[in-house]
Formats: C-alpha cells, structure tokens, sequence
C-alpha cells in the first residue's frame, strides 16, 4: 500500500500545462526510487495533481543539485538489450515509433534528444537503408560513456542541451523525445527553445508516461511510473494539449499506445503553428 502522506492534502503551486499557480490535490507519496528499484521506504516526495487541468507533478521540487547527485548516484547506462527475442521486441517497439514520426516529417532534420542508447536512431538508419525519405538524424546526450559508443558506430551525437550543440535557428524539422520530457526540469523552457530552432511547420514528438494509460489506471497508487524524483511530471492528454497550445503549437495527434507498446505511455505529435 502507498504510505499515508505526512504531505498537506492541498497546496497551491505552479501548474506547468495551465501557466498559472493553481490548488494542487496529493495523490501518492510513494516508494522512494533508487534509479533501478523501489525501497522499501517513504519517498522525500509525493506526486500532486493540478484541480484544474489534471497535471501531475513531483513536490517539492527536487533543486538541480539533488537531481545532479541522484543521476550521478543510479546506474546511468541502461542495460544493452541481449538475446534474439529481446533484440527483436526492441527494434518493434523502435520501428513503430519511428513509423509514427514519419506520419508527420518526411524530409529535414530530426533531432533524438536525450537519445541515451541509441535505440532510435539505430532503427531510424536501418528503415532509411530500405527506403530514404530524405530525413537526417542526429542525438543529443550528456551521458559521456554512451556519447562515446554511439559515435563510434557512426553517429551523430552531441553533448549537451539543444541550444548548445550548434544547431541553426529555423533549422530543424522535427524534437523527438522519447520518455524525456517528465524527467527535464523546466519542460516550458525547453520548448520554447525548441521553438526558435523549429522550421516553419515543425514538430515536437513526445512520448510520455500518462496516468490515463490502462496499466496506470490498473496499477492505480502503485503505478510503476511514480518514480520519484527521476520524473517530475504526469502527463494527461488534456495537460499535455494545453501545455503544447499556450506556447504555439497544434496537437495533432495524441493517444495511448496500446495495445501496440503496452508501455503506459502516451504520444503527441504537436506542430509549431505558422
């Protein structure tokens, strides 16, 4: 059972979808979460949901440097996937997600930010060898270890945040982040700063952990996703809709991914408005 919260039951705070200070209602204080299992303990956090528009967020908020030496402390490198089933789920999973971005950019320069292992990018180059469709890829990382690896297998990747890594204002056609955005800890500043790099008509592609998934609302309090503070935010399909519509963009796509990626997630696919 999710333990009894010493947390207030209702506190006004920053609501990141509406833009606005808003009365946040507790939801879970859960487990604390080493960046590899759950303890057996009370998280220093507890997850909060704005009354508003239903938007989940951690609280309080971990400081940077708290965030620095939790990341430091977890295992950074995801275990490489081994095994042939293994390797096959994983570059299905990678293809659909990559079919999905195709829907929406056919041509110009994408961007696999926070592109840890390169699981993406590695299903994007096997699906151009079969048929080009003029798209370019490159990732960006701070992991130095995976930097390394990738790059030695032919990649683009660049260190650092995306403002960083010499990209050109209006030079990009499509972000995408996969399982990326609930752990940054200004997502409203990273894209607006997305939106000056954005071609006219470009995209921001988001896949997220969303409590309205059908394994969350299974799981319900013991949702898997309440991983504090690894992810700051909860994404719902309508704050995740206001959020991308306030700073300029059109939704044009937003579902659950089951049954295809039983992964409790949703995706959005959201333009830049001309």
């Amino acid at each position: 059972m999710p333990f009894v919260s010493e947390f207030p039951l209702s506190i006004k705070i920053l609501c990141i979808a509406c833009g606005l200070e808003r009365p946040h209602v507790f939801v879970v204080r859960p487990q604390s979460w080493n960046g590899s299992s759950f303890r057996d303990r009370p998280s220093d956090y507890a997850v909060y949901e704005c009354q508003y528009c239903k938007m989940q967020r951690i609280w309080p908020m971990p400081t940077l440097e708290a965030l620095r030496a939790f990341y430091s402390s977890k295992r950074r490198d995801e275990p490489l996937v081994t095994g042939v089933r293994l390797v096959a789920n994983r570059m299905w999973n990678y293809y659909n997600k990559y079919r999905f971005l195709t829907r929406f950019v056919h041509s110009g320069l994408v961007v696999d930010v926070g592109c840890g292992q390169g699981y993406f990018l590695e299903t994007a180059r096997l699906a151009k060898a079969l048929g080009n469709l003029g798209l370019r890829f490159i990732g960006t990382e701070y992991d130095t270890t995976a930097v390394e690896r990738l790059r030695r297998r032919g990649f683009d990747i660049r260190i650092g945040d995306i403002w960083e890594v010499g990209l050109e204002p209006r030079s990009v056609a499509c972000f995408y982040l996969c399982h990326v955005l609930e752990h940054l800890y200004d997502p409203v500043k990273s894209l607006r700063e997305m939106k000056l790099l954005l071609s006219n008509g470009g995209y921001v592609i988001i896949h997220v952990p969303s409590p309205d998934t059908r394994p969350a609302r299974s799981q319900g309090l013991k949702w898997i996703m309440y991983r504090l503070p690894e992810h700051l935010w909860f994404f719902r399909d309508r704050s995740a809709v206001m959020l991308f519509e306030r700073l300029g963009f059109r939704v044009k796509y937003i579902r659950e991914t089951w049954p295809i990626n039983p992964s409790h997630e949703i995706r959005v696919a959201a333009q830049l408005v001309k």
